[in-house]
């Protein structure tokens, strides 16, 4: 088959020269080391030479250099810049410069002292460096190509899916180019617009996740010899639709209703003729009140508790999930009951237990046991006559929603409660107290049908009833006395005791004369009182003189016969004045005379 061979000569100062043939001839333009360089153009295979010029004159040297790699590039304005540098004069003169289009040759004389040159044309150019001196030249031939073929470009998503969801919130676009020296950047519509690198990440808009499109993305390859470049575009889609959440059920639980399931009847968003959407919308975990216990991938979930239960789906299309509330209500309606107290009535030997219920429609179901079964019913009715003593219980069901409330009470024998007042219950003889009997017993008949006898503790009883309740007694003596009173009705019995103080009157008796000579009779002056509260006497002699004065809280009073200064007084007639108050309220006021004797 025919073989394309390129030749590239590499010149020390940096110039090459090509030839598409078999052979190729160059001519150094100066001394120093050259490459050459056989390329097979159709499998890239080469072989290079290096070879040596010298010479015994003294050339410039120097180096050439092109940003552009010497080619023309893909814009309309394409140019290669020729620089020159590492300028050696061989005569170590001055030296000048010229650069030569294909097919010219180099004037005599001084070349140009212009360094850089701008070629936009492809060709073979001559580089000439002329010492000023001597003369001696020194030439490079560099080709100038034209290169506007646009760089190899592919870019594709990492793992090949354009459509991001909440299993997968982004991805990674990769660009590739088998162009070497490329530079890739990628270009978007948000900020910051633009990013130089040959991948870029690209993550969802949960922002707005009803958007379907993420936006157009373009990956841009400029090759850096060229300029020219390839653009490819990829569209990134989302799908973060979030399921329709949907709790179905039951929303009151009630006594006869314990429980209640709950059933996933969630829905995808997603619209038709988008994204798929035929896999199912799941249950991924039902949370209810304290104390249930959260149920995780189940399409159903029993509640048994009053209160909001939460329900998060997912949606297997896209993996996006959300949450609804479902609310259950308490409507376990238990009755309000009101039970009277039990009481076996005195004298009845039975009772009556009744209940009420603060709903309409009732059973009712007594018991003389705890555990509140028909096995146990005595009665349907709201009320129950009882004739022994005990625990009775009672449960009332609400037929509208059969919740059922029980409550007992203890069923004791009525008592009888002995109590009466008494007026005065303290006084002076003779004194006439009355006594009003005000027993009765706990039920509602109170003291009908109370019987009572009376120890008013002088030794005289008397028996009542209901047609004599208030009795009196006269106590002529004084004294303390107890007074009971014993009652009974029917079987029941009680007994009650008060007191009773009786004083005598009080009483003042005043002696006319007294002999205070110490033979032990009649020394004293001395009054004879009982029940005196307080005394006071005064005592003057005929011309009016006080003699002795007296005073006593306790109403007791004497006199020896002597006067205030201890002094014996002379026989003879004295005059008194008395004041004194009873306890009973009486007051006394005397006047006398005294006769002392010796």
């Amino acid at each position: 088959p025919s073989v394309n061979i390129l030749h590239e000569i590499y010149a020390p100062q940096g110039g090459t020269f090509s030839a598409s043939s078999y052979t190729a001839v160059y001519l150094p333009g100066g001394v120093g080391e050259y490459t050459c360089a056989a390329i097979n153009s159709n499998n890239g295979c080469s072989t290079i030479k290096i070879f040596t010029v010298t010479s015994n004159n003294a050339f410039p040297s120097y180096t050439v250099s092109s940003p552009q790699n010497y080619t023309l590039g893909c814009n309309s304005t394409s140019f290669a810049v020729v620089n020159l540098g590492n300028i050696q004069s061989g005569g170590g003169g001055a030296t000048s410069y010229t650069l030569l289009s294909p097919g010219n040759s180099a004037p005599g004389g001084t070349l140009s002292p212009v360094t850089t040159y701008t070629v936009n044309a492809p060709g073979t150019y001559t580089v000439v460096v002329r010492d000023n001196v001597s003369f001696c030249e020194t030439k490079v031939a560099i080709s100038i190509l034209s290169n506007t073929f646009l760089p190899h470009i592919d870019a594709d998503t990492l793992y090949g899916s354009h459509i991001l969801n909440c299993f997968d919130p982004n991805v990674t676009l990769v660009g590739k180019s088998l162009t070497p020296g490329v530079i890739y950047q990628w270009n978007f519509p948000f900020a910051p617009g633009t990013k130089q690198s040959d991948s870029l990440t690209v993550n969802t808009l949960s922002a707005t996740p009803t958007t379907s499109i993420v936006g157009n993305f373009t990956l841009q390859i400029t090759n850096s010899s060229s300029t020219c470049k390839s653009t490819s575009v990829i569209t990134i889609y989302q799908n973060l639709y979030p399921p329709f959440a949907l709790a179905a059920g039951l929303k009151q639980i009630t006594c006869a209703t314990q429980t209640i399931t709950l059933n996933n009847q969630s829905s995808t968003t997603i619209p038709p003729n988008t994204f798929p959407r035929s896999k199912p919308i799941s249950a991924i975990v039902w949370q209810g009140p304290s104390p249930q216990e959260p149920l995780y991938i189940s399409s159903s979930y029993v509640a048994g508790v009053p209160g909001d239960y939460t329900l998060t789906v997912r949606d297997q299309n896209n993996g996006c999930t959300t949450s609804t509330t479902f609310p259950v209500m308490d409507a376990r309606n238990y009755p309000t009951l009101t039970i009277n107290d039990g009481k076996i009535a005195c004298g009845k030997g039975q009772g009556t237990l009744n209940v009420s219920a603060d709903v309409s429609s009732v059973t009712y179901t007594w018991s003389t046991k705890s555990a509140v079964t028909g096995s146990t019913s005595l009665n349907n009715l709201p009320y129950y006559v009882v004739k022994d003593t005990g625990t009775y219980y009672v449960a009332v069901t609400n037929t509208l929603n059969g919740c059922t409330k029980a409550t007992s009470v203890h069923v004791v024998s009525d008592s009888l409660n002995a109590s009466f007042d008494l007026n005065p219950s303290s006084g002076f003889a003779p004194l006439t107290v009355n006594f009003y009997n005000n027993s009765g017993s706990t039920d509602s008949t109170g003291g009908q049908g109370v019987t009572a006898i009376w120890n008013f503790g002088n030794g005289q009883d008397t028996t009542t009833n209901m047609s004599n309740l208030s009795p009196s007694m006269i106590y002529n003596q004084p004294g303390t006395y107890t007074v009971t009173i014993y009652v009974n009705k029917g079987t029941c019995m009680a007994s009650a005791t008060r007191t009773v103080h009786v004083e005598i009157p009080s009483e003042l008796t005043i002696p006319n004369i007294f002999t205070p000579n110490n033979d032990g009779a009649n020394d004293l002056f001395f009054l004879k009182a009982s029940n005196l509260s307080d005394i006071s006497m005064v005592v003057y002699d005929r011309w009016g003189h006080i003699v002795y004065e007296l005073r006593s809280d306790s109403g007791n009073i004497s006199w020896d016969g002597k006067n205030q200064y201890g002094k014996d007084c002379a026989e003879g007639t004295y005059f008194y004045i008395l004041k004194s108050s009873g306890k009973d309220g009486k007051e006394y006021n005397k006047k006398g005379t005294i006769t002392l004797v010796r």
